[in-house]
């Protein structure tokens, strides 16, 4: 956990995206990302945002793909990408966010067709800040899976 500044929010505030537990599971003909945070603050001043890569290795047939998404607390405004590496192929769908404060969790569903195939390895970071803006982050924390993970049958 990394808090910057110190201005605008409290120290409360910036610890509250501090990562406790991730959770990829399979639902259906969907894979859905569970994180609980420290703290589900749902106020105007700043964003709670949490973004997630499932990554291939690189020696998956058909190249190496990537999912990466990006949600706020607020469950209004999402995205998600399935992509070859290179760039080349992009595809682009519509997640599924859901907000429980009251458990400090948030969760997001990926459909199939933007969830990487093969064995993924998985990131989760969270940030205090503006959600599409470049401007400041005032804190951040990040998790790795250890492992490569087969989410897909």
């Amino acid at each position: 956990m990394r808090l910057y500044g110190r201005h605008l929010l409290t120290t409360s505030e910036k610890k509250s995206v501090d990562l406790r537990r991730v959770t990829v599971q399979r639902v259906g003909d969907k894979a859905r990302v569970i994180i609980r945070l420290r703290d589900v603050i749902r106020v105007r001043k700043f964003d709670q945002m949490l973004f997630v890569s499932l990554v291939e290795r690189k020696d998956v047939p058909g190249g190496q793909w990537r999912t990466d998404a990006g949600f706020t607390t607020k469950g209004r405004d999402s995205y998600v990408t399935y992509s070859s590496v290179d760039g080349d192929r992009f595809e682009s769908c519509n997640l599924d966010v859901h907000v429980r404060p009251r458990k400090s969790l948030v969760s997001a569903t990926v459909p199939w067709r933007c969830t990487a195939e093969g064995p993924v390895k998985v990131s989760v970071e969270s940030l205090t800040g503006t959600f599409r803006s470049d401007a400041t982050v005032f804190s951040r924390d990040r998790h790795s899976i250890s492992g490569r993970h087969a989410i897909l049958p």
